[in-house]
């Protein structure tokens, strides 16, 4: 088999990680470089918000070396410490700190397969402010842990899937939570209004505060607290806060020859060749956060931030590299089918599909009482409906029920064969 001497694979995550095992899961034996800008080794960023800032569990990161391969078994030139500044072709330009000060530097390669992801996005008003916040990386969560030991109140800027893990954490902890969200029902422009406010129910009702339809206009200075004037108005003051506000694409080192619109990424086909860069790089792939791929069942081009994206997408970008360097035809490939987690105020969150196409919604399962103190349900599960066909499900506490609907769901079923199905399991 025809390969090149030389594939580099820039950013260390679960995308670049995933990205060097299924290279050689694909028959790639040429030479493999990784480069990851952060000193650890690669690792998973759910438990950040998930597991490691909980008082009861030891601050160290889960590296993917235990899964049972590392970079010896790999035969992977693992780089940590190196990020990419620059690109020219055949050329990844590097910058490494060291005591001395950063020292450039130069990688060639024969095929570049981008997984830089996302980076936490800042928000102006309270940047800079060293009572403020974000989470990213591990060195995030070490900060973020310190902060919570001593901290009695906190302000959560966003109540996104971040927020809402980092909220729960600090609440469990016996701090008090207060979340600040501009929409006027959380994650309404990523579940919809329905879920939306059922998970805003589900922080109220596990004793965090939410206020919404509001943002943070002014910082009142103080460094011994984050004081802050909402866009009502109103103001409010905690030890210390926490940003999570979305991400921001890392692809600046990528440089002008980029053609992208803002913050859309690197654009893929639907098997993780880039087409936003200039042919004269040479063969280009990128997958993960930083990639949006083509999407056939919407027909265009999309980011999905989730985890099992980018475990997905690495298979299929593996083979399509090993096939077009060896001059193969492509084989064919299917839609990836989206999924999402968060366990937040004390309950599970799963999203399977696309729900951004959906015109209808249908509560299948369970039932949401709208008054915020009434006691939980035991289990909901939302379908999502695009001309009366599911296009996605969503479910609270209820991940046994949710994979019984996965194969309507990869069907496109009916409504009416979905409500059938829900008569027949019953509540």
């Amino acid at each position: 088999m025809a390969t090149p001497e030389h594939v580099v694979i820039v950013g260390g995550g679960l995308a670049g990680w995933r990205a060097a095992q299924e290279l050689r899961a694909a028959g790639f034996a040429g030479q493999l470089t990784l480069l990851s800008a952060e000193r650890h080794p690669p690792y998973d960023r759910p438990p950040l918000s998930k597991r490691l800032l909980k008082a009861d569990v030891d601050a160290a990161p889960i590296v993917f070396a235990r899964e049972g391969s590392d970079e010896t078994s790999l035969d992977l030139d693992l780089r940590s410490g190196v990020r990419a500044v620059g690109l020219h072709p055949g050329i990844v330009v590097t910058e490494q700190d060291t005591p001395d000060g950063p020292v450039a530097g130069e990688v060639t390669y024969d095929a570049l397969v981008v997984a830089t992801g996302v980076r936490a996005r800042e928000l102006p008003t309270l940047a800079g402010h060293p009572r403020v916040h974000l989470l990213r990386t591990f060195d995030d969560v070490l900060a973020l842990r310190a902060a919570l030991d001593g901290a009695k109140s906190m302000l959560v800027v966003g109540a996104g899937f971040i927020g809402a893990e980092v909220a729960t954490a600090a609440y469990d902890r016996g701090i008090a939570v207060t979340i600040i969200e501009a929409l006027d029902i959380p994650y309404q422009r990523t579940l919809g209004e329905f879920l939306g406010e059922l998970v805003g129910r589900m922080a109220s009702r596990y004793g965090v505060a939410l206020r919404t339809g509001t943002g943070v206009d002014e910082l009142i200075d103080s460094d011994e607290s984050v004081h802050v004037r909402l866009s009502d108005g109103t103001t409010l003051e905690a030890d210390i806060a926490v940003v999570g506000v979305g991400t921001q694409v890392n692809v600046e080192w990528l440089g002008p020859d980029l053609h992208l619109g803002w913050d859309a990424g690197v654009t893929c086909d639907g098997a993780g060749r880039a087409l936003g860069l200039d042919p004269v790089y040479g063969p280009v792939y990128a997958l993960g956060d930083v990639a949006a791929w083509h999407d056939e069942p919407q027909d265009r081009h999309l980011r999905f931030e989730h985890w099992t994206t980018a475990v997905d997408q690495a298979p299929v970008m593996a083979r399509t590299l090993v096939r077009d360097l060896a001059g193969e035809e492509p084989e064919p490939t299917a839609p990836l089918l989206p999924y999402f987690w968060s366990d937040q105020f004390g309950r599970k969150v799963q999203l399977l599909g696309r729900p951004g196409i959906a015109d209808s919604v249908e509560l299948l399962h369970g039932e949401d009482p709208p008054d915020p103190v009434a006691p939980a349900p035991r289990k909901v599960l939302i379908g999502y409906f695009c001309a009366d066909h599911l296009v996605a499900i969503a479910g609270i506490s209820a991940p046994a029920l949710l994979g019984r609907y996965r194969p309507l769901l990869a069907a496109g079923a009916s409504r009416k064969e979905v409500l059938a199905y829900a008569a027949e399991l019953g509540s």
